[in-house]
C-alpha cells in the first residue's frame, strides 16, 4: 500500500520543524541586533535584552560610579546613595503561537497555519542558540497549551510536537461557535503568569483581536518585551477580480455578483482598516511589527525583518 505523502504547505511535519533549525542563523530576539533589524533602534524597539538587574540601594563608597547615584534619595536624606546592580545572566522568550481555524487558509501556497508553524520554530532554535530561555503558549480553537521557560533542547522539542499536534488537527470543515477559545482568553491566560522581563512574541493573523485583547497586551507590555507578527492572505487584501464568485463551506455554496453590490471592494476596504487599526495600536505602543504573508517566502521574510542573512 502507498504511504500518503504529506504536503507541507498544507499541514507542518515536526521533521520539518526539526530541520529548520539549520535555518534559524543571523538573526537574535534577545537584545543583540542588527542595525538593519526590526528590532534596532530605540525609535523602534523598547526591547530591553540583556541588561542589569537592580540589586540594592546602599550609601556611596569612594571609587563608586557617579552616574549609579539615586539623586531622590541623596537628596531626602541628606547622605549620598547608589543604586547597585547586577548583569542579567540570560533573557526568557515566550512564543504565542496561534493554530484556530482562520489560520488554515491560503489562496497562493502555503497555509497560514504553516507560515505561523515554521516561524515559531526558527524563533525557538534561534533563542536555544542565544543561550536563553525557551517557553510557548501554543493554542487552537479548543485548547491552550503553556509551556513554562526553560532553556534546553528538550523543551524546544516539547514545543514543536505539540505546534505539530495541533496543527496537524485544522481541516477545512472544523466549525466555529462564540465558546471556542478566543485571542482574549489566551491573552488572559498569558496574563495570569505574570511574567516579568521576558520576550513575548506573538505569531498569528490576530482574528477576533478586540479592544478587551488589546488592553491585556498593553497590561503585559508594561513588564516584559512585546513583538508581533501579523499573517495573512493576498486573498483578505483583494478578492479575485471576477464578476461572480462562488464561496462555499465545504456543504453549502453561495453565489455572490460582485458588479450589483460592490462586494470585492467593500471586503478588501474592510480588512485593509482593521489591518491598518491593529498597526496604528502596535506603533503608538512602540511594539515592533512583522507581516509575514502565505506566499511562500516567509522564512526569508521573517530573517529579513530581524536582519539575518539571506
Amino acid at each position: 500500500m502507498a504511504t500518503a505523502v504529506l504536503d507541507n504547505r498544507i499541514y507542518s511535519d515536526y521533521k520539518t520543524l526539526l530541520r529548520l533549525k539549520s535555518e534559524a542563523f543571523g538573526f537574535s530576539l534577545s537584545g543583540r541586533h542588527r542595525v538593519d533589524s526590526v528590532l534596532a533602534g530605540r525609535h523602534q524597539s523598547r526591547f530591553r535584552g540583556r541588561g542589569l538587574n537592580f540589586e540594592e540601594l546602599r550609601h556611596y563608597q569612594i571609587g563608586d560610579d557617579m552616574r549609579s547615584f539615586d539623586w531622590p534619595v541623596t537628596l531626602r536624606t541628606g547622605k549620598p546613595h547608589v543604586r547597585s546592580y547586577s548583569e542579567e545572566k540570560d533573557n526568557q522568550v515566550i512564543l504565542v503561537v496561534d493554530q484556530r481555524p482562520p489560520m488554515f487558509f491560503s489562496s497562493v501556497d502555503t497555509m497560514k497555519s504553516v507560515v505561523a508553524a515554521e516561524v515559531a520554530s526558527m524563533m525557538a532554535w534561534q533563542v536555544l542558540a542565544d543561550g536563553d530561555r525557551v517557553g510557548a503558549i501554543v493554542f487552537n480553537h479548543q485548547t491552550t497549551q503553556w509551556f513554562r521557560p526553560q532553556r534546553s533542547q528538550h523543551q524546544v522539542l516539547r514545543v514543536l510536537a505539540e505546534i505539530a499536534r495541533q496543527n496537524n488537527l485544522l481541516s477545512s470543515d472544523q466549525q466555529i461557535s462564540a465558546d471556542d477559545n478566543s485571542l482574549t482568553q489566551v491573552l488572559k491566560k498569558l496574563y495570569r503568569q505574570r511574567l516579568n522581563a521576558a520576550t513575548i512574541i506573538f505569531v498569528g493573523d490576530w482574528h477576533q483581536c478586540d479592544q478587551t485583547s488589546l488592553t491585556l497586551l498593553k497590561k503585559l507590555q508594561q513588564h516584559n518585551n512585546i513583538l508581533t507578527t501579523v499573517i495573512s492572505d493576498p486573498m483578505e487584501y483583494q478578492l479575485p477580480d471576477a464578476p461572480n464568485l462562488v464561496v462555499s463551506d465545504g456543504v453549502l455554496q453561495l453565489q455572490i455578483d460582485q458588479l450589483n453590490n460592490n462586494l470585492g471592494q467593500r471586503y478588501s476596504d474592510d480588512y485593509q482598516q482593521q489591518l491598518r487599526r491593529l498597526a496604528d495600536v502596535f506603533k503608538r505602543q512602540n511594539i515592533p511589527l512583522i507581516h509575514l504573508d502565505t506566499g511562500g517566502d516567509h522564512r526569508q521574510q521573517l530573517r529579513q525583518y530581524l536582519g539575518g542573512r539571506g
